[in-house]
């Protein structure tokens, strides 16, 4: 599939919002009771889609185009939307309908709240093909989430509700609704608001108004091959109307991304234009009766994860390579002075905490005011043979018998990566799927 028109080249914009919040129940002046099912234009095949601005022939620096693409302008909006949504309201699940090469289900997983994260498309072939998209990389094997993560990638019609995907908290729908026919829309909005019932719902597609701006561009000409429509402003806002007034547990706002210039915005508006519907968290989700699974699964992945540690497992897990390294400088000292008669260095537990950036971080992060008890307590229950602590001194001795016995400085003394490394902590079957599929050369890392 070729570039949309806003996303072939790129060139300085700004990217700001428009807002307009309409309420519960709307009473406009202007109702729109029937706009989801009034007849709209037929795609009329005779209207001329964009050229491939990829061409050499588009490169005047007056060109109204984007710095960070326009598509990454939208997905940065999205997110910031969720993130918004989520410091009030529980965020534990996402569905992106339309994932098509899943680049936005990728940049999901990055939302710690999320335990599970699902993408439809209608493409079974296009989503199959960027599937290896959604494996773990390396380090989220060995540093792993606080919380569980299942993806999972679906191939159906995002007109059809499927049992599986109740409930759902955020739905996304970026530049979708432009690629399907106006009549199913009536359709889609029952899937997503009537059956699925997300507490947030974030559309977005183009501006139709914008195109002029586009070099060789016009209202009769399309951004895309396969839009089907382009809608004014005033268009998208008839729909999004219809939508809160048939769903009324719906409030919308109506933001936008990218423009040539803040003297742009009110004659032409935003390149993309964002609808964000919230639902009312008084108005409990209505049980829907859905028996069948319509989409076909293609794949899902369970990310390793692992409870937080507490500040005393932190310490300890610590506690051998923090006290290698200050034993490492002593004797670094006194090879200096020519004295090597022993293996065994000494050291204060005050002389520890002051030289080591790594624990006061962490003991930085708690409320407790004994930061030095709490490393003695660290001290005392550590499992390392080569530590001694001295609690009636308070005195720590540590000893170095060879350049490799303890590792060395250089290497990261997180116990879990160390236990992972050798081996301590099967992997099993599906995470040494992943790691396999990872290392084969074919993989395609580039999102």
């Amino acid at each position: 599939m070729r570039p949309h028109q806003e996303d072939a080249a790129t060139g300085d914009s700004s990217s700001e919002h428009y807002e307009e919040s309409i309420p519960f129940n709307d009473g406009a002046d202007e109702p729109y009771p029937d706009a989801l099912e009034e007849e709209q234009p037929e795609w009329d095949d005779d209207i001329p889609a964009v050229v491939n601005l990829d061409d050499d022939d588009f490169g005047d620096e007056e060109e109204p185009l984007f710095t960070p693409p326009l598509y990454i302008q939208r997905y940065c909006a999205v997110e910031r939307l969720i993130e918004a949504c989520a410091t009030s309201t529980e965020l534990t699940s996402l569905m992106d309908l339309g994932c098509a090469e899943l680049k936005f289900l990728v940049r999901a997983k990055n939302g710690k709240q999320f335990e599970r994260i699902v993408g439809v498309d209608c493409d079974e072939f296009l989503v199959g093909s960027h599937c290896r998209r959604l494996l773990p990389h390396v380090f989220e094997m060995v540093n792993k989430r606080e919380r569980p993560l299942k993806m999972e990638v679906f191939a159906g019609d995002a007109t059809q509700p499927d049992k599986r995907l109740l409930n759902i908290d955020v739905v996304t729908a970026i530049e979708l609704i432009e690629h399907m026919n106006v009549e199913t829309h009536v359709a889609l909005a029952e899937t997503v608001f009537g059956v699925v019932q997300p507490k947030l719902a974030v559309f977005t597609t183009p501006n139709v108004e914008y195109n002029p701006l586009f070099p060789g561009g016009s209202v009769e000409v399309r951004r895309h091959w396969d839009h089907r429509f382009e809608w004014t402003r005033a268009e998208f806002q008839t729909w999004t109307h219809a939508v809160v007034e048939k769903y009324p547990a719906y409030t919308v706002q109506l933001q936008g991304v990218g423009c040539q210039s803040p003297e742009t915005i009110e004659s032409h508006g935003y390149c993309s234009q964002i609808a964000v519907f919230t639902r009312n968290p008084d108005m409990p989700r209505v049980k829907r009766h859905i028996t069948t699974p319509t989409y076909k699964l293609i794949r899902e992945v369970d990310y390793p994860w692992a409870p937080p540690k507490t500040l005393a497992e932190e310490l300890s897990a610590v506690m051998g390579g923090e006290c290698y390294s200050l034993a490492k400088e002593l004797q670094e000292e006194e090879e200096n002075l020519h004295v090597y008669h022993h293996d065994w260095f000494t050291f204060k537990v005050e002389q520890l905490l002051a030289s080591r950036w790594r624990l006061q971080h962490l003991l930085e992060a708690t409320e407790e005011t004994d930061r030095l008890g709490m490393l003695r307590v660290a001290l005392k229950t550590s499992l390392c043979d080569w530590i001694k602590f001295d609690e009636e001194n308070d005195k720590v001795s540590y000893q170095i018998l060879g350049p490799n016995d303890h590792g060395s400085e250089d290497e990261s003394p997180n116990l879990d990566m160390e236990a992972e490394a050798a081996g301590h902590y099967p992997l099993g079957s599906e995470m040494a799927d992943m790691l396999e599929e990872l290392e084969d050369p074919a993989f395609d890392d580039d999102y």
